[in-house]
């Protein structure tokens, strides 16, 4: 029975003394993540810890959001003021605050119970920002935005998100009312590995004026990523869909955007090398002088040095030369973009297609690197051409609706017939208008008669290949100089 009793108390006191053990585990797992997310943003955004106040169960901070100084800094549009005289540059120097309360395990007594490392309760009520607290009390909710994470004895947890619906009425001059009709979010996250997954939604929002209303339907999210030591830059994939955009104006919709999605997806193969892909998607816009159907862009890199990648990285975080001196700005990166370059990077847009009042736009283009041309490092500079006009290997196709093309071709041919027009005589846009349409078809034929585009009918072909300086549009040899201007 002592023995019982004794081991009780061991147990007893074993529990008592590891909430401030925990505790301080927690604060370091927070600024390292604090950390590690500012690192994350590239040099733009900081994650602060501030007013960490440890108790014995439990414990409460307070997280502060904000822009680089650096980045403020470079960045024009922060340099003006508000409408009451205060700098931009001061507002987002300060950022945002949120509230966060951490109960310590192994015995957690906070928002949920049971075991496990501790739980995080992080709460955004509009922090130091008098005119946000203003917001919320007309909102009549306690909170913007809520999340816990609840950590289990293995480093991995829950995630639930919420933020509460409501209406304001009149909340600005020129805004009759605002409704946002809540929105709410789970997943499970893994420490360990920085591993994040997530799915949820936004439920709708919309803002009515004066002059019209902008609806925003249901949003759905879905997350899943990584983000190891050993690659910041972040592992996984999601998507964002939105299923409709509607903006409204007194007479007529200024714009209706239905099933917009953007996704994107980063992997890594066993050479170490990273691919990544950005895919735009719209099922259909319509306007009053726009019909757009079946956008689908995707943007991708391939064969990219996960060490270069970090690098870059790193030297995004620090200080950067005046954004008014690009070769300056770029010349920080010259050794990771050499490496980049080293390693076999490709790039490509497929594909970039779209249907404009019914007639088809269908492109697609590769790029790959060929590091046997790269001189060595020590030799390389960002600002000499010659040195990349051998180091791609370039394709490109390009099938376009005959109408859509003569559309197309009307604006340019508008430019020049402009820029043609004798200083004092007076030349009307319609009449612009007339002549570069009476003009296009003559354009089109005589590049069409130059092998620069195939007629097929209905449709206009290009397809052209670069390589080695050497450039071939739908097979035939095409001197650059030709392309030009000069020959």
């Amino acid at each position: 029975m002592k023995k019982i009793v004794i081991i009780a108390m061991i147990i007893g006191a074993v529990l008592l003394l590891l909430p401030p053990v925990v505790g301080s585990q927690a604060q370091s797992r927070i600024e390292a993540s604090a950390a590690a997310w500012s690192e994350v943003s590239g040099g733009y955004l900081e994650v602060a810890v501030e007013d960490y106040d440890k108790g014995w169960f439990a414990s409460s901070a307070k997280l502060r959001f904000r822009f680089t100084d650096a980045y403020i800094e470079a960045n024009p549009l922060f340099q003006a003021d508000t409408a009451d005289g205060r700098p931009l540059a001061e507002i987002f120097a300060e950022g945002l605050t949120q509230d966060i309360d951490i109960a310590h395990g192994p015995i957690i007594l906070g928002q949920h119970t049971g075991l496990g490392l501790g739980e995080v309760v992080s709460i955004w009520d509009g922090g130091d920002e008098p005119e946000l607290k203003r917001l919320l009390e007309q909102t009549g909710n306690d909170y913007f935005v809520r999340s816990a994470v609840t950590l289990g004895l293995t480093g991995a947890g829950d995630i639930v998100v919420d933020a509460p619906p409501f209406t304001l009425q009149a909340p600005a001059d020129d805004v009759e009312q605002i409704v946002f009709a809540g929105a709410e979010a789970t997943g499970t996250v893994d420490v360990a590995t920085s591993h994040i997954v997530m799915t949820g939604q936004m439920n709708g929002f919309s803002v009515t004026g004066s002059d019209g209303e902008a609806v925003v339907e249901r949003t759905r999210i879905d997350i899943d990523m990584a983000y190891p030591e050993t690659d910041p830059y972040g592992l996984g994939g999601g998507e964002v869909v939105i299923d409709r955009i509607v903006a409204l104006s007194e007479s007529q919709t200024a714009i209706d955007l239905q099933q917009a999605k953007f996704g994107f997806n980063s992997n890594k193969d066993d050479d170490n090398k990273v691919s990544m892909d950005i895919t735009y998607a719209v099922d259909a816009i319509k306007g009053a002088d726009m019909d757009l159907k079946d956008l689908n862009i995707t943007f991708g890199m391939g064969q990219l040095d996960a060490g270069a990648l970090r690098e870059i990285q790193t030297l995004s975080a620090g200080a950067t030369p005046e954004a008014s001196d690009p070769l300056a700005v770029m010349n920080v990166y010259r050794e990771p973009i050499y490496d980049l370059l080293a390693g076999g990077m490709t790039m490509h847009f497929d594909p970039l297609r779209f249907n404009y009042d019914s007639q088809a736009f269908d492109a697609k283009l590769n790029v790959a690197t060929k590091p046997g041309n790269l001189p060595e490092k020590a030799a390389f500079t960002l600002d000499n051409p010659l040195i990349f006009m051998n180091l791609f290997a370039i394709t490109a196709d390009l099938s376009i609706n005959e109408n859509l093309a003569m559309e197309l071709a009307v604006p340019q041919l508008k430019e020049q017939l402009a820029a043609g027009v004798p200083e004092g005589t007076e030349v009307s846009d319609t009449e612009l208008e007339d002549m570069a349409r009476a003009q296009a078809p003559m354009m089109l034929g005589a590049l069409v008669g130059q092998g620069l585009i195939v007629d097929e009918g209905a449709n206009y072909r290009v397809s052209a290949t670069y390589d080695n300086g050497a450039l071939m549009v739908n097979g035939t040899p095409m001197p650059l100089g030709a392309l030009m201007g000069g020959g």
